[in-house]
């Protein structure tokens, strides 16, 4: 529901370790060639990225009344991220070998709260921590950059009675050493920096109401307020409102459909640009992007014990975009030649067919 971007919460379920490899060079199937990327070599994305993350945690439920129960826990995160670049994505290419971790303890506690039957309520503090993405090892000039830290405030309730369902919550999250990009001066090269903090708070309201058995209707708003904590400009990338609407219906015997309508409130493209001569960011809003409409529809059939050893066959088509909409939708940067503002465009209208057959 949240349009935030939030580093939070609960512990994992467990401990991890997984590794990721870019794409193969890009290739020009056309030509049978390697594509030269706009940093001078084919070889950008021909890297070895490795992640890995141990998340040790404990927790426990104390049932304090047969009503209310609290969930006290930590967690411990320790990520470290291992980068061998042939070429690194810099002006010029350059070889890239680079290694760091980043750790941090998490504590959290949640409360949940029966009113009465169909009604609860709950809350959640928590620590959050986010480490630093790859594109900050993509630059010239590796800057030491620390990962995002949190506190996370999150209180709510939820109500069903009778064919009504209605969700309603309040977040609140407080950003340490938050990581903005920044536009260097005179250059369509961006950099990384650590934003003295941010505040994301924000209101959700989600209700869902039954008109029979298998159809309902449903609707989520979300209004959201994302500023950096010492010049209250606005975090760049985050809506300030969200909106969705539709119908779905789910029949036993197996016919299923929805539509569904989101409008992405207005954001702005850009919060800040490196100081020529301080190299320090300077915080303003730019490139503001305005609200964007789409509409999704989806229609399948779950067919049940065909004989000859098929147990569930569904097909299934969704409709992306229905009415073609090609509004703007994000800031892309500048132009390198003229650093004119380019922008993306929501994609066209994109219609799936899915066939999924489960047989023994």
């Amino acid at each position: 529901m949240t349009a935030c971007r939030s580093a939070t919460s609960r512990p994992a379920s467990g401990t991890t370790a997984s590794w990721t490899t870019a794409i193969p060079n890009p290739d020009d199937w056309t030509q049978g060639v390697l594509v030269t990327s706009k940093y001078g070599t084919p070889y950008t994305y021909k890297y070895r990225d490795l992640n890995t993350t141990w998340q040790p945690y404990v927790e426990f439920d104390w049932k304090v009344t047969p009503d209310l129960t609290l969930i006290p826990g930590v967690k411990v995160t320790s990520f470290t991220r291992d980068v061998d670049a042939l070429y690194n994505k810099t002006k010029p290419p350059a070889p890239l070998n680079y290694s760091e971790t980043y750790t941090e303890a998490q504590p959290s506690i949640a409360a949940h709260y029966t009113i009465e039957e169909g009604w609860t309520a709950y809350a959640q503090v928590a620590k959050g921590f986010l480490a630093p993405p790859i594109d900050v090892f993509q630059v010239a000039k590796i800057a030491s950059i620390k990962p995002e830290e949190t506190m996370n405030y999150q209180v709510g309730t939820a109500v069903q009675h009778g064919r009504w369902m209605v969700g309603a919550d309040a977040y609140y999250i407080d950003f340490s050493n938050y990581i903005s990009t920044s536009q260097v001066p005179g250059t369509t090269e961006t950099t990384f920096v650590n934003g003295s903090g941010a505040i994301y708070k924000g209101l959700e309201l989600e209700t869902q109401y039954a008109l029979t058995d298998a159809l309902s209707l449903y609707a989520n708003a979300s209004l959201n307020h994302a500023q950096y904590k010492d010049n209250y400009v606005w975090v760049a990338d985050t809506p300030q409102w969200m909106a969705t609407t539709g119908v779905m219906y789910d029949s036993p015997e197996g016919l299923y459909f929805s539509a569904i309508g989101k409008v992405v409130g207005p954001f702005y493209g850009q919060d800040n640009t490196t100081d020529a001569k301080t190299g320090q960011p300077d915080f303003a809003n730019a490139y503001r992007i305005h609200p964007v409409f789409t509409a999704d529809v989806s229609v399948g059939w779950r067919l049940k014990d065909l004989g000859y050893h098929l147990v569930d066959v569904t097909p299934s088509l969704k409709i992306g975009n229905l009415f073609d909409t090609h509004r703007i939708n994000g800031f892309a940067g500048t132009q390198s030649a003229t650093g004119q503002a380019l922008y993306w465009t929501t994609p066209g209208r994109s219609v799936f067919f899915n066939l999924s057959v489960t047989g023994w």
